[in-house]
């Protein structure tokens, strides 16, 4: 199986002590790992990493996800299990929280899954976003089946390990997302607008902004003391 990775920067943020204050990170990534095969099946070992700030989400001690055939019938509903104690990351002066899951999961060799995670909600402190406090935070990740011909190495991508960011008032401030790929395919960054879940519709959305504010530029940019230019 030839993989074909995309890997989606879903939510754009950044926190800053002295130039700005934008909205907490709440966000995480969805990724897989290949354990081992059969004739017939492939087992992987999904991960989800959560992020939520002291008012977000609970990061309890089990997650599910959801995995769907896009080419055939197959369905799953795995529980990850929490594998190490939530912890801190701090920029210096911001601190947000972060969990790991993970579970093995047997899917047929045949069908290209795609693994999905929702959940509700982000923080009221959201006063960039329409409602911050209902709208739901989603991910997903993609397995390539087809062809079926999975090698002993194929596995997703490699994140670089979570960490909030500060600037320096007047100064550009880089940031890099150098995820890999062991494998060494093909791995595309892509802004794109932070994706929430429609519970009634059963339906992915983008995030709805307030005034002022667009999935491209979310923290304030009106040229006051506040402002920051986002450059990508």
């Amino acid at each position: 199986m030839k993989l074909k990775i995309k890997t989606i920067i879903a939510a754009l943020a950044m926190l800053s002590c002295q130039l700005f204050e934008a909205t907490h990170l709440i966000g995480g990534h969805l990724t897989y790992v290949l354990v081992s095969s059969t004739a017939t099946t492939v087992t992987y070992n999904i991960r989800l990493r959560l992020i939520a700030d002291q008012s977000g989400i609970g990061l309890g001690t089990t997650e599910s996800v959801n995995l769907n055939a896009t080419n055939g019938t197959f369905a799953a509903t795995p529980q990850l299990q929490r594998y190490m104690s939530v912890y801190s990351i701090s920029s210096g002066c911001e601190t947000a929280y972060a969990a790991d899951y993970r579970a093995d999961v047997t899917v047929p060799k045949d069908k290209n899954i795609k693994i999905t995670y929702h959940t509700c909600c982000r923080p009221s402190s959201y006063t960039s976003m329409v409602n911050a406090s209902v709208q739901q935070l989603y991910l997903d990740a993609m397995i390539m089946g087809t062809p079926s011909n999975p090698r002993g190495f194929d596995n997703g991508v490699n994140p670089l390990a979570t960490a909030l960011h500060s600037s320096v008032v007047g100064m550009s401030s880089y940031i890099p997302f150098q995820w890999s790929e062991p494998d060494g395919d093909s791995v595309n960054v892509t802004v794109i607008p932070s994706r929430g879940y429609d519970a009634p519709s059963s339906s992915v959305v983008n995030v709805s902004y307030a005034s002022g504010y667009t999935w491209n530029q979310p923290v304030p940019n009106n040229g006051g003391a506040d402002s920051l230019t986002l450059d990508y």
